[in-house]
């Protein structure tokens, strides 16, 4: 028998506010999302998931400097470039019209579980604006 290798990645762009996932360079899914404010950016590049909780409480004070924050119980996080995640933001009802993160890219819960248990480890992640 042959073998199938499934390729995935995720292309985030930062000017349309969405995520697209693919699988073998075909369209799987596209979700609306938000990334970082102002002077919060979230990082362009490439990138890797590399870390994934069910549920975290985000300490923003582990990142220096103008990062007060306490969320606890984000759902569906999965890491991508240090401190920046894909994790579902409830307390968020502008997802794909304004951004209002510290950096990580804020989604539905729902899209946030889909890309949680679609991306293992070591998914590509494309960031750009």
């Amino acid at each position: 028998g042959s073998v199938t290798k499934l390729l995935r990645r995720i292309d985030v762009n930062l000017t349309s506010r969405v995520a697209t996932l693919y699988e073998n360079d075909q369209v799987v899914k596209t979700f609306p999302i938000s990334s970082g404010k102002e002077g919060y950016n979230t990082s362009t590049g490439n990138f890797k998931i590399y870390l994934k909780y069910v549920k975290q409480t985000m300490d923003g004070s582990a990142y220096g400097d103008g990062y007060n924050y306490v969320t606890p119980d984000v759902p569906w996080v999965s890491y991508f470039n240090g401190g920046e995640a894909f994790h579902g933001a409830p307390w968020n009802n502008q997802i794909g019209t304004a951004d209002l993160s510290h950096g990580c890219v804020n989604m539905k819960v729902s899209d946030a579980q889909f890309i949680y248990n679609w991306a293992p480890l070591g998914t590509e992640v494309h960031v750009h604006k």
